[in-house]
């Protein structure tokens, strides 16, 4: 069992074939395999570097923000995920 997340595995499986629409166990034998070969070594690796990757991605739209919509909107940086939560401010008339 990998980092005691088989069952997790499994689920994250399920889940991404329902959004696929593909039904067939393909999909879920192929990431249990790459999951496996990987090791936990392999999948902590893959975890930081998504991480990294969505900080720099992060980074990128805030400072595009921040650059052209100061005073036109504001926002929140992401604390967990890419989602930058937005609102525009009410032009005067």
């Amino acid at each position: 069992m990998l980092l005691g997340v088989h069952t997790s595995v499994i689920a994250f499986c399920v889940s991404l074939s329902k959004q696929l629409g593909d039904s067939s166990a393909r999909l879920q034998v192929m990431v249990t395999e790459m999951l496996s070969a990987w090791g936990n070594a392999g999948l902590a690796a893959h975890v930081a570097d998504m991480q990294r990757s969505y900080a720099r991605r992060a980074g990128v739209i805030l400072a595009a923000a921040e650059k052209r919509l100061t005073g036109l909107a504001s926002w929140l940086a992401p604390q967990v995920m890419l989602l930058v939560m937005g609102a525009l401010f009410k032009p005067e008339m």
